[in-house]
């Protein structure tokens, strides 16, 4: 659930999908995006934790489109759990996608 934190997730996609073979399932579980924004040190409960910037995850159209640019072939996005924010110092609940794409056969 790093996935978000990468400066161009859709470029990591394209590196992790150079090691799958053809048909081949790429697997990633991370944020649903809710809303536009990010997460900023206003969205810390007031524990004294220092907050990380980042986007706040992926919509199921950019999954799509990331792995699409990937030349990936879309599966599924589906939503995975619902995590208590309070407990890890959010002052909201994440939601938690689960999304897979496979890497197309080759046509000889």
């Amino acid at each position: 659930m790093a996935y978000h934190h990468f400066d161009d997730p859709t470029g990591m996609t394209k590196i992790l999908s150079t090691f799958l073979k053809p048909g081949g399932y790429i697997v990633i579980a991370d944020h649903e995006k809710i809303t536009e924004g990010t997460i900023v040190q206003g969205d810390i409960a007031d524990i004294g934790q220092e907050a990380v910037p980042h986007s706040q995850g992926f919509s199921r159209e950019e999954f799509v489109t990331m792995v699409g640019n990937a030349a990936l072939e879309f599966k599924s996005y589906e939503h995975a759990a619902s995590l208590d924010g309070a407990a890890i110092g959010l002052k909201k609940s994440m939601e938690i996608f689960l999304g897979t794409a496979i890497k197309p056969l080759e046509i000889l």
